[in-house]
């Protein structure tokens, strides 16, 4: 096992690693760069627990007018943390880590690129315990609530980034402030992932089925359908069984033509060549039927729900395929970030507590746990869930 797997639990790459140690090596042999860095690199920016807590001590030294060398360091992390944590002899790593003309700035944008971009892959796992959250309470309130946390630390990040771009060519930086961390703004990572383990994605032919409720009950109560085909579309149902019937009832209430179970299984039969088969007119007759004792709302509900869940789990698998992109530039997948809250937002929409005066009306909202910080030493990395 390797010492960044030991010590962290995941690996760190290799390159991230380098420029940590190198980051750190530098301001211990020019500790005078501390103050322009500490307006846009954090201590949580560092993925190597041990690397957090040196940098923290430095910027703590530094603001109490301590010149942070190597042997100071050393010894006022002993002081706050003991001697296992502490770990002096890594300070040695740290300093031969430093190239001969040492760049600073430009490893710290490393360190501050890398920890966004992890910070983005994490934002995936969120959005989808939102979705889920919502589903489960049939309330887009909680997407709203977390997508907007996220649009924030985005815009933070942004700043922060090009804050950092500045430094490293050289141009003036006028006095940064540094950005609030977003531990404290975000729901807790593991709290999510908890969520989410007991609660996995829909089970595909469970989602066919209410595809299959919502659309049946659309033949028999055609005028719900002005506010099904305000967010649903036809390419967005998952069933190419009843894929075919909804673009029917789609087109036939476009055009104002007459909707039945006659009229529908007619425009199937003539879209068939391009948009599916669909149904035999029995089967499609005997769920028309069946349905007549569905209540539209309901079942456009549920469908929405699995939507939302499934918009989610795509965005999440491309936030983590375009973070780990090191092509991609940083700017454009913050951008990213905000489109995909946005859309997710969008999705959430649909959902509704219900009508005033039903039970739905007086739900409580499912909360996803906060994001709290440890105390100082290696436990200070990890998120825990503290319960309301």
């Amino acid at each position: 096992m390797s010492e960044d797997t030991r010590e962290t639990g995941v690996g760190v790459p290799a390159a991230v690693r380098l420029a940590e140690q190198a980051t750190l090596g530098a301001l211990l042999l020019a500790p005078d760069a501390v103050v322009a860095m500490s307006g846009w690199l954090r201590a949580e920016d560092f993925a190597d627990p041990w690397h957090h807590t040196l940098y923290a001590t430095i910027r703590e030294l530094d603001a109490a007018h301590q010149r942070p060398s190597p042997d100071v360091v050393a010894q006022a992390m002993i002081d706050r943390h003991g001697y296992r944590i502490a770990d002096a002899p890594r300070i040695l790593d740290l300093l031969a880590a430093v190239p001969t003309r040492p760049r600073p700035a430009e490893y710290a944008a490393v360190v501050l690129e890398a920890s966004l971009r992890r910070q983005v892959a994490c934002h995936g796992v969120l959005l989808q315990a939102a979705a889920l959250a919502a589903a489960l309470d049939r309330s887009p309130r909680v997407v709203e609530t977390v997508t907007e946390q996220i649009d924030a630390v985005a815009e933070l990040a942004l700043k922060g980034w090009a804050i950092a771009t500045r430094a490293t060519t050289g141009t003036a930086v006028p006095a940064p402030v540094s950005p609030p961390s977003p531990v404290g703004l975000l729901p807790s990572l593991v709290g999510a992932d908890r969520l989410l383990s007991r609660h996995p994605l829909p089970d595909p032919d469970a989602v066919a089925d209410r595809e299959g409720d919502l659309t049946a009950s659309l033949v028999t109560h055609p005028d719900y359908l002005a506010a099904v085909t305000g967010w649903l579309r036809p390419d967005a149902l998952t069933s190419d069984t009843w894929r075919p019937v909804y673009a029917a009832l789609v087109d036939l209430y476009d055009t104002g033509a007459p909707i039945d179970p006659v009229t529908v299984a007619w425009r199937i039969a003539r879209t068939a060549p391009t948009a599916g088969p669909g149904p035999n007119p029995r089967d499609l007759t005997a769920m028309v039927e069946h349905a007549t004792v569905l209540d539209p709302a309901h079942a456009a509900t549920a469908v929405a729900a699995d939507q939302l869940r499934l918009a989610a789990h795509r965005t999440a698998t491309a936030l983590r395929a375009d973070a780990g992109n090191l092509g991609l530039d940083l700017r454009d997948l913050l951008d990213t970030t905000l489109l995909h809250t946005r859309a997710l937002r969008r999705a959430a929409a649909p959902l509704h507590p219900g009508p005033p005066g039903s039970d739905a009306d007086h739900h409580v909202p499912i909360p996803l746990p906060v994001m709290r910080r440890q105390r100082a030493g290696t436990a200070g990395r990890h998120l825990a869930v503290v319960p309301r």
